[in-house]
């Protein structure tokens, strides 16, 4: 962006997500999603541990895996477990609304139908979340 944007808001043309100063709008939501995103990219996977579940990040090409975050009471309980589950598969279920919503979007509120493979990662990422899924 320039010293002085061309334009003082810009806008998503498909989702109409209002952005700050710039020089150009944004096509899709892919172009934003990255620039919003405030928390450790997924996936993330369960890592237990002898006392209590941790979540952490798998790691990329340039960073290794980050404990995102510890889950109980040191007691290592089946709810505390149940929970670690949960958080570990919030990457992807964020993933997953977004796909749906930006289908339904494109659909524009016609017969709005997921394919058979979208339905699928619905229901893995359910799973995960439920401790189903490795």
């Amino acid at each position: 962006m320039s010293a002085n944007p061309r334009f003082p808001v810009t806008y998503c043309s498909q989702c109409g997500g209002t952005f700050g100063p710039g020089d150009s709008g944004l096509s899709h939501c892919d172009d934003h999603r990255a620039m919003t995103w405030k928390f450790t990219p997924g996936p993330w996977v369960l890592h237990p541990t002898s006392m209590h579940p941790a979540v952490r990040s798998v790691g990329t090409e340039t960073a290794g895996p980050k404990r995102i975050c510890t889950v109980g009471s040191m007691n290592g309980n089946k709810t505390d477990e149940a929970n670690a589950h949960l958080i570990s598969a919030a990457p992807e279920l964020l993933d997953v609304l977004i796909m749906i919503r930006e289908a339904a979007i494109d659909m524009r509120g016609l017969d709005f139908n997921l394919t058979t493979e979208q339905w699928a990662q619905v229901h893995t990422v359910i799973a995960k979340a439920h401790g189903d899924a490795t």
